[in-house]
């Protein structure tokens, strides 16, 4: 017989909690501080006299008695324009702060001591506004008496804000001790629900730049066009529609599950029924996985669309089978039992549901603060004329929209959740009646109260064939998801599918006692260790399986010639370039070498408009002046772009879209998750690729997303005949890092073998013309008709070896090398590891190009005629640090590159690959950009010619010999480190450009020259 139906409820669920107020006005205060600080970071952009800049956050924070010289500081007039709207709009905001943290903080403390801060606060903003608006363009407006008073009274604003706190902690300190532990126990049932939107959540508030703002950069894409906004649509949908009922749902089921482990405690549920029955784990569940993943073993082998590991496969599917077999052998045998139970009291029930409730409205919030974060800066600069207005959607009207999730979900909590524990009684039929009872901890699905009825089997299983088959889904499709979806819709959908996966098999796992194998006296555990096996199995499959199976580093063919040093010198040589007549017959010819920093796509996007920029001003001499360039990251990735288009700008804002991130993200937690621990791997579509569909990880994803963008570079990296012959890059000669011991592997189109050898199964670091620090990748591991090896590497394409100098965590994985010769393989990582500036390249390739310099040269010297050729050293600086045409931070102490060979790593499982290889084997390498440049320019000068009176006649001709291409300090909006880039970040990039090509340092310069000076130099500046 089934269970009666019950008409009331036997035992009441616990009650929802009326957290609205709390949660609102924390949402309030977060999203004005938010706001705040973005605008404080837009104001630090305006550069004052001398180069030096100052937040406003600054003017009030805890250290204003040390900063108040900020106040004379001189701004120009338009500067003024901005500056003090801005300030304004902040001051206002603070206002805002304060009117909502003065009701809040009286209902805990004494009125006197909240109104003696919001007072000293407000009377701070006033001088603040006052001694702004007595800031002029003509000088030092700003009376000195003035300015400190005004630190004194921010100072006394920050001695109250702690005497607040103090009073707050000591009042309550019995409370908070109380509290904590059990939020903290609540919080671990419930950290499923936090996971499937946290690291998301985290990433779009949490103030910073680079890496942190690559999620607000998404965000403002939405607004540059019609697309971006049917993306906002879809992530909203998904956001809201499908991710928040789900961790709603899932925090329900672990409320379920406290519920029932109290009422059930006197007969030690969920161990044992009520009768004295074990609750036994289901072991035929645990055949699932080693049938249903061989069945889709065979499909793939069978339909030829993808690639079975087989030994992750089995060793995957072995671990179920262990615990199968092993549970079933050790049942009913004396002294299995499982650890006792942790006792609870009667509260723990509703802390789990109130725990589970608040991270479900907070997942709402925190996509309403994460808009807030991205335009609020966006719609303040905007409002005071600082960006251009040609938006879809005005950013104020998004910049609201995030207020109104921020703190409106809050609001309507508690009807919401009221509503739902009304459809929850046993009188309420109908869809609402049976969702009230699925959300109503300790209700089963009848009404009924009884314990040890299995609850919500039926919820659980749709959960996870859901899950199941969305993973497969995105696996199989993950372009096509990306493509319609967008990255962040892309990225909300695949960590939800993963996470709620896991979340429901581990709370069905804690309903019942653990397979007899973890009840063993070894082991003696209280739950069945779901993510510790997961964990397990990973590193496992990754220990066990091929080294070049998950993300193998492909190429076709054999690799063709490569010019030397020397070969790719004379090729030079022979072709037009720019020249600087002197007096008698000789004139002077600039090689350029360019170095790149990395950075992501706004490296990419910076180092394409600079060689752009150079190549394209004047006559373009300047385009065939570059000898060879190097680089690390986004830099390298620009240079490889640059290298095969003639707009590379063009080429890369079309990259710069959400195609390639999307895919990469969905790929991270889905189909390279399932080749790298289960074993399988299905083909992607490679249109532009032989065959034109094959596995693909994510970083092979990428360069597929990107080939489609740009026809250019669908080719082979290596030139079948080796000339670099009117590419603005010259020779390409990008870094990698070597995992295995930090050494840089340059995967170079110049060949730098000479002198390569090698020792135990790995090229030596350092031997050769390759460098110091370095060794030629394609010299080691390259296929050539003597060494045919299928783990050597043939010739690469070209995205795939600029994205081979770019692979930083997690989004690219790093790319394995297989056997080649006596050589075992090889797990290359991003180049800024170990040097992501360029200039190491450069330098330690200083004997091989300079002897060829100073041979030219001499000969043209004795001569008396012809063109002595100067080395220029060009760093494309992916920063807005210092000026480094100033020239104060030389000389420079330190060397410019340290490397300590010794370490060697075997292979990593690649989530330990970005922390093995930082903080082990390249834990000694670094650069110094400084000391770099410093090197440079020595090396440069000493390898123009030999001594004679005619080279140092020559020498005292000379210009600048470096230059460095730096973005600019001004109000902008900060690029992000990430490879998607919105058009206010464009816009931001574009007019960096423009004020380096009218910023010169000049003749005397006593640092290192401009983009201007460079053009100066080169006879290629319009307005010289």
């Amino acid at each position: 017989m089934g269970e009666p139906v019950v008409q009331a409820v036997v035992e009441e669920a616990p009650e929802p909690a009326d957290f609205r107020w709390v949660g609102a006005i924390l949402a309030g205060l977060t999203a004005v501080w938010l706001a705040m600080n973005e605008i404080s970071l837009l104001a630090a952009g305006f550069l004052a006299e001398g180069g030096s800049s100052w937040a406003f956050n600054g003017m009030s924070g805890p250290l204003a008695l040390k900063q108040y010289s900020g106040w004379h500081d001189k701004l120009t007039g338009e500067q003024l324009d901005g500056w003090l709207p801005l300030l304004a709009i902040y001051l206002v905001l603070d206002l805002v702060f304060i009117a909502i943290y003065v009701p809040a903080l009286r209902r805990f403390i004494a009125t006197g001591p909240v109104l003696v801060l919001a007072g000293i606060d407000v009377v701070e903003d006033l001088l603040m506004y006052w001694l702004g608006s007595r800031r002029c363009g003509a000088g030092d407006c700003v009376p000195a008496a003035s300015a400190v008073i005004l630190a004194v009274v921010t100072t006394l604003k920050w001695l109250a804000f702690l005497a607040v706190l103090f009073l707050l902690v000591r009042d309550h300190w019995s409370t908070i001790k109380a509290a904590v532990p059990r939020i903290r126990r609540a919080l671990w049932i419930q950290r499923f629900s936090l996971l499937a939107f946290l690291p998301l959540g985290l990433l779009a508030i949490v103030p910073g730049t680079d890496v942190l703002d690559q999620l607000p950069d998404v965000q403002r894409r939405w607004l540059d066009n019609g697309t971006g906004v049917g993306q906002a649509l879809i992530a909203a949908f998904l956001y809201y529609a499908v991710l928040l009922p789900a961790i709603f749902l899932l925090g329900r089921l672990r409320a379920d599950w406290a519920v029932r482990r109290v009422r059930g405690e006197d007969h030690e549920w969920p161990f044992y029924n009520q009768n004295g029955d074990k609750r036994r784990h289901n072991l035929m569940l645990w055949l699932i996985g080693p049938i249903l993943l061989p069945a889709i073993a065979v499909v793939i082998a069978v339909s030829g669309q993808g690639e079975v590991f087989k030994r992750r496969l089995i060793v995957f599917c072995l671990i179920p089978l262990l615990v199968l077999g092993l549970s079933q052998l050790l049942r009913d045998r004396p002294g299995v039992h499982p650890k006792a139970l942790r006792p609870v009291g009667s509260w723990f029930p509703r802390d789990v549901m109130i725990a589970g409730d608040m991270i479900s409205v907070t997942a709402v919030s925190l996509g309403g603060l994460g808009m807030v974060r991205a335009f609020a800066a966006l719609a303040a600069g905007d409002a005071v004329g600082l960006f251009d207005s040609s938006y879809a959607v005005h950013p104020t009207v998004a910049l609201v929209t995030g207020v109104v999730l921020a703190i409106g979900t809050w609001l309507v909590s508690w009807p919401v959740l009221k509503a739902i524990k009304r459809w929850g009684q046993p009188e309420t039929t109908g869809v609402l009646g049976w969702y009230g009872r699925i959300a109503t901890p300790g209700v089963n699905p009848s009404g009924a109260t009884v314990v040890d009825v299995a609850p919500r089997s039926k919820i659980r299983v749709g959960f996870v064939l859901g899950a199941s088959a969305a993973m497969l889904l995105l696996g199989l499709f993950p372009r096509r998801f990306a493509d319609a979806l967008g990255v962040l819709a892309s990225t909300l959908l695949a960590l939800a599918t993963l996470v709620i996966l896991v979340g429901v098999i581990v709370a069905y796992a804690q309903e019942r006692q653990p397979p007899e194998v973890f009840q063993t006296k070894w082991l003696r555990m209280r739950a069945t260790p779901i993510i510790s096996l997961l964990v397990f199995a990973m590193v496992a499959t990754a220990l066990i399986g091929g080294k070049t199976e998950v993300h193998p580093l492909t190429g076709t063919g054999a690799l063709p010639d490569r010019p030397t040093m020397q070969k790719a010198f004379d090729a030079w040589v022979a072709q037009a370039g720019c020249t600087v007549p002197l007096d008698g017959g000789l004139s002077l010819r600039p090689m350029m070498m360019v170095a790149a920093e990395g950075g992501g796509i706004r490296a990419t996007y910076w180092t394409a408009s600079a060689l752009e920029t150079l190549s394209s001003s004047g006559t373009g001499c300047a385009k065939k002046s570059v000898l060879f360039s190097g680089g690390a990251s986004g830099g390298a990735f620009g240079l490889t772009v640059a290298r095969y288009t003639d707009k590379p700008l063009a080429a890369v804002k079309a990259m710069a879209g959400h195609e390639a991130l999307g895919a990469a993200t969905i790929s991270l937690l889905s189909s390279d998750l399932l080749a790298s621990t289960v074993g399988l791997r299905f083909d992607a579509a490679a249109e532009y690729r032989t065959p034109s569909r094959q596995p693909l990880d994510r970083a092979g994803l990428m360069e597929t997303a990107w080939e489609r963008k740009v026809p250019e570079l669908r080719r082979p990296f290596l030139p079948d005949d080796g000339n670099a012959d009117g590419a603005m890059t010259g020779q390409l000669i990008l870094t990698t890092s070597a995992v295995r011991n930090g050494c840089r592997a340059l995967v170079s189109q110049v060949d730098l073998s000479e002198g390569a050898r090698s020792a135990d199964g790995a090229p030596v670091c350092g031997a050769g013309v390759a460098g110091a620090h370095d060794y030629d990748l394609f010299a080691s591991y390259g296929r050539t008709a003597e060494r045919s090896d299928a783990g050597c590497l043939g010739n690469p394409q070209a995205l795939t070896a600029g994205l081979l100098a770019s692979r930083f965590p997690y989004v690219t994985p790093s790319g394995v090398v297989g056997s080649c010769g006596e050589l075992k393989p090889a797990q290359l990582v991003d180049g800024g590891y170990t040097d992501n500036t360029g200039i190491g390249t450069i330098v330690d390739l200083a004997p091989s190009w300079g002897a060829l310099v100073r041979a030219h040269n001499d000969k043209v010297l004795t001569a008396g005629t012809g063109e002595v050729i100067v080395p220029l050293v060009i760093y494309i600086e992916n920063g807005t640090g210092k000026d480094y045409s100033v020239g104060n931070d030389d000389p420079v102490d330190g060397i410019g590159n340290t490397f300590k060979p010794g370490t060697n790593l075997p292979a990593v499982p690649e989530l330990l690959v970005p922390p093995a290889t930082k903080l082990i084997s390249a834990k000694e390498d670094g650069t110094n950009d400084r000391a770099l440049l410093r090197e440079a320019r020595t090396a440069a000068a000493a390898q123009l010619c030999s001594e004679s009176s005619a080279c140092a006649t020559l020498r005292g001709d000379l210009p600048n010999l470096v230059y460095v291409i730096s973005q600019s300090t001004q109000p902008s909006l900060s690029a992000p480190l990430g490879w998607t880039l919105s058009q206010s970040s464009q816009n931001d990039l574009d007019q960096d450009l423009a004020l380096q090509r009218q910023n010169q340092c000049g003749p005397t310069c006593p640092g290192y020259g401009t983009l201007k000076d460079l053009l100066t130099t080169l006879g290629q500046d319009p307005h010289a």
